[in-house]
């Protein structure tokens, strides 16, 4: 498009210094959204990649600890659609010497420069193997984390209709005993009445302050039965938006090394 300027774009960093007279642009601008629609769909094949810690300008202590050592890396992209949607970027990792490396010393090891070797040794099957097991058991781990936050939604809203029960069958045991009591004084005027119109038109009242008392009674039963309703209705509804549908996406492997 004619409008858009050309040039140098650079995406705004919290960490780096941003570099001057190029085009900054977010994420979340249009161009951001463009740019990972696209990475997205570029494939990543195997490769080496030798990471220089020894020549970075601040000190990395998670990734000092694993250097002059190699290993393979294997990174996932976890989607869980439950109460919502969640995404995880998952690295596994281990060296040569069997030894599992942890999320985080992963994610630091791409703050360095790497270089890409092009000579790639394959990989063993007992590697393989290992490498798999790890993917899966740190997906496993992912998700039973979310399953147990999506307990505690399940809890919490549980707890909020039980409020909401209490309240409301309180609201409706209140007013059946405010009529009762006019009920109980009623009939005591009725009995106390001095003649026959007056114990009349006393009986009269009696008898709507009874029919109201059944009214109030049935207004029990049926806030009883929109409670059950209500609390059907959320385990219904908990239930299948518990139902984790989980769709795990491999973005690449590689064969690493810490110099």
């Amino acid at each position: 498009m004619k409008e858009i300027p050309t040039g140098r774009y650079h995406m705004i960093s919290k960490k780096q210094e941003n570099i001057p007279g190029t085009y900054l642009y977010r994420l979340s601008h249009p161009l951001g959204e463009h740019v990972l629609t696209e990475c997205k769909k570029i494939t990543c094949p195997p490769a080496k990649i030798t990471f220089d810690i020894s020549g970075h300008a601040t000190r990395i202590a998670l990734v000092e600890k694993i250097k002059n050592r190699s290993g393979w890396l294997k990174l996932q992209h976890i989607r869980i659609d439950s109460f919502d949607t969640e995404e995880y970027l998952l690295f596994s990792a281990v060296d040569d010497q069997g030894k599992s490396i942890d999320q985080e010393t992963c994610q630091k090891l791409f703050n360095c420069e790497g270089t890409v070797d092009a000579q790639l040794p394959a990989m063993n099957d007992k590697e393989r193997q290992r490498l798999d097991e790890d993917c899966s058991r740190h997906s496993d781990a992912t998700i039973a984390v979310n399953l147990e936050n999506n307990n505690k939604h399940y809890q919490e809203a549980c707890i909020q209709l039980d409020k909401w029960a209490e309240d409301m069958e309180m609201a409706a045991a209140k007013e059946m005993d405010n009529t009762k009591r006019e009920i109980a004084n009623m009939r005591r005027q009725v009995r106390m009445a001095t003649n026959m119109q007056q114990q009349a038109e006393l009986q009269n009242l009696l008898q709507k302050l009874e029919k109201t008392r059944r009214q109030q009674q049935q207004k029990i039963f049926d806030i009883e039965d929109e409670i059950a309703a209500k609390r059907d209705n959320l385990i219904e509804q908990l239930t299948k938006r518990m139902k984790q549908k989980t769709i795990t996406t491999p973005i690449f492997t590689i064969r690493w090394q810490v110099i």
